[in-house]
């Protein structure tokens, strides 16, 4: 039996959640992916870094039960209000999120936000953390 890492499973069951919310599908159609932003990319899009796996805990399930990961959403614009308002509408979604994810129980909360101005690409970015935390 082969174990993939919790990145490579959480990434296209996350992908798949926010999508499902026409919120959140209707501002970017398709356009969230793994970071790089792709150039020349139809704006506005999203991307996502996985940053961090913060364990592999033991649980009642046994090894692996529980793993705390962090992930940063980043919204891309031409404006910086246009990168705020879909950044909002996936807050509004995954922030305190609780539930299923694909096929797994968790839970979900925005850590940090903070917007920038991207000077080599001329796009707004508005970057957030989210903490997820994957049980068994």
């Amino acid at each position: 039996m082969t174990i993939l890492s919790p990145f490579v499973d959480l990434d296209d069951e996350l992908t798949a959640f926010l999508l499902q919310f026409p919120a959140v599908s209707e501002g970017i159609g398709e356009r969230l992916t793994p970071a790089p932003l792709p150039q020349a990319e139809t704006l506005p899009a999203v991307t996502y870094t996985d940053i961090s796996d913060i364990g592999d805990h033991t649980g009642p399930e046994g090894r692996g039960a529980y793993h705390q990961l962090r992930y940063q959403l980043d919204s891309w614009s031409a404006s910086k209000h246009e990168a705020r308002r879909v950044d909002g509408k996936i807050r509004v979604v995954l922030d305190g999120y609780r539930g299923a994810m694909g096929g797994r129980s968790v839970v979900a909360f925005r850590k940090n936000t903070t917007s920038i101005y991207e000077p080599e690409t001329t796009l707004w970015r508005v970057m957030s953390d989210y903490m997820i935390h994957i049980e068994k």
